[in-house]
């Protein structure tokens, strides 16, 4: 469970929760997304509050150990797994791949909103409320 500047997780079995601090940051986090891969870890999406308003900038990270790593930082984005691991990422009229820790682009897209998901075929399906597109990995 996410909320304000930390990750929760409970553990039904031992009964407690664990906090995952986010990175530093000067003013308040907020979670907009959280998604599991395969392996139960984490990748998360920030909205990091800006000085004048609430939006500063939209930050994704995974935890590796006890450690965040910066995945992107733009506008809202849609992340998805395909059965390899591999996480696939839209935003901003781009489709990203990231595999062991470094991210690449993948293709673009028109519009800045988008939605990603990966089905059985391990087709990537990509869209942005107004067209549907696919790219075979």
């Amino acid at each position: 469970m996410g909320g304000f500047d930390a990750l929760l997780m409970y553990d039904p079995d031992a009964g407690y929760w664990t906090r995952y601090p986010l990175p530093s940051w000067d003013r308040r986090q907020l979670f907009t997304d959280i998604i599991l891969d395969q392996s139960g870890t984490p990748w998360i999406e920030v909205m990091q509050y800006g000085g004048a308003g609430p939006l500063g900038a939209m930050v994704r990270y995974h935890l590796m150990g006890d450690e965040w790593l910066k995945d992107y930082e733009g506008w809202f984005s849609s992340l998805a797994f395909d059965e390899q691991g591999v996480a696939w990422l839209c935003s901003e009229e781009s489709i990203y791949r990231s595999e062991y820790g470094k991210i690449e682009a993948a293709g673009e897209i028109s519009g800045s909103e988008c939605e990603i998901v990966v089905d059985g075929s391990e087709r990537v399906w990509v869209t942005n409320y107004a067209e549907l597109w696919w790219l075979d990995p």
